[in-house]
């Protein structure tokens, strides 16, 4: 992870190359590129459920052609637990945060629920059962439809406001009833 100024960044004439905008190790990508201020807090939820909070001015900041710092020196994450969704927010105001799970749970939750998060051991974001893991986290305005997609290629498109906003601890609702050995893969908001 690594925090760089916008102007690092300039516009690209036609037929240009384009710029690195970040240094990898092997077998390393770029996943996420966020735009926000500093003054922004960063929700990182976990396939474990847990979430985390940062201030972007925490981050620390580096060159565009930086490696960046290790997640792990900045927040106390599990062996087998990774970052699934980096969310920016500028105010904890009343939006919405939708999860869902890969055995087809949902849950919808107040974002004003989550303005306490602990930075560094982070908290409950959603209660997982035996096997099951969180998938994706989209911020809604409450009013949208969630499309969930599964491994044998189902899915189902229903409106958000049918599942009903929930406390932090809780585990959902069912969103989608899967066969044997299928699991939802991915969720979007349209």
């Amino acid at each position: 992870i690594k925090r760089m100024a916008l102007t690092e960044f300039r516009t690209q004439g036609r037929g240009g190359v384009g710029v690195s905008g970040m240094a990898t190790q092997e077998n390393d990508f770029t996943e996420y590129m966020i735009i926000g201020s500093t003054k922004d807090y960063l929700l990182l939820f976990t396939n474990k459920g847990r979430v985390f909070w940062l201030k972007v001015y925490e981050i620390p900041q580096s060159s565009r052609t930086s490696k960046g710092r290790s997640i792990v020196n900045l927040l106390d994450l599990e062996k087998d637990e990774k970052i699934l969704t980096a969310i920016p927010v500028a105010d904890f105001d009343d939006r919405q945060l939708i999860m869902s799970t890969a055995n087809g749970q949902i849950k919808k939750t107040a974002l004003e629920a989550y303005s306490n998060a602990r930075k560094r051991l982070g908290i409950i974001a959603i209660v997982l059962g035996e096997g099951d893991s969180l998938i994706d986290v989209k911020l809604t305005d409450g009013e949208s439809d969630v499309i969930l997609t599964s491994q044998k290629g189902l899915s189902i498109r229903f409106k958000e406001e049918e599942a009903r906003s929930m406390g932090r601890v809780s585990r959902g609702v069912r969103g989608m009833s899967l066969a044997e050995g299928d699991q939802v893969i991915s969720m979007n908001i349209v």
